[in-house]
């Protein structure tokens, strides 16, 4: 017989695999724990809707449909106060000193007043590609002075720790 592509491949004999051990568990296992019956719950019921709710929910909805245009209203005066303050100095520092007046009053943490002066920082080189240059002026002034305060709220908060540590 000639050589074909079927008779040049040789077969190795097929080896008995080797006898398996028993597995032995890892850990001793302890036998299981026979459970003591418990009367079944009957699922809870919904309590009863009394006029009390249903009048509270719906003074709630009337209190909120009455204030829809202050949520609308809102973003127009806060692009309003930006822009005022953008090409006012004199308004941004005013604006400034509100914020830095209404943090101690309230008690604020640093971490607002850096997360404002970032924000800003960020808009500065957007301001000087818009090629405004007196904007990113006004920005940066008001980037230092929120960083500045936020240092000396760190400061001050971090003195108040160390005090109710010792």
């Amino acid at each position: 017989m000639g050589r074909g592509i079927g008779t040049d491949i040789v077969r190795r004999p097929q080896q008995p695999a080797a006898p398996s051990l028993p597995q032995l568990p890892s850990r001793p296992v302890a036998p299981p724990i026979a459970r003591s019956r418990q009367p079944k719950q009957e699922p809870r019921s919904r309590p009863a809707r009394t006029r009390l709710s249903v009048q509270a929910k719906t003074r709630r909805t009337r209190r909120v449909s009455k204030r829809w245009w202050l949520e609308i209203g809102q973003y127009p005066l806060i692009a309003a106060v930006a822009l005022g303050a953008a090409y006012s100095g004199v308004f941004g520092q005013f604006l400034i000193a509100f914020y830095i007046a209404f943090a101690v009053v309230t008690r604020r943490t640093s971490q607002l007043s850096f997360g404002a002066a970032v924000f800003l920082l960020v808009t500065i080189p957007l301001f000087q590609g818009l090629n405004q240059p007196i904007i990113a002026q006004n920005v940066a002034t008001y980037v230092f002075e929120l960083l500045a305060f936020g240092t000396a709220q760190a400061v001050w908060e971090q003195r108040k720790i160390d005090k109710t540590a010792n």
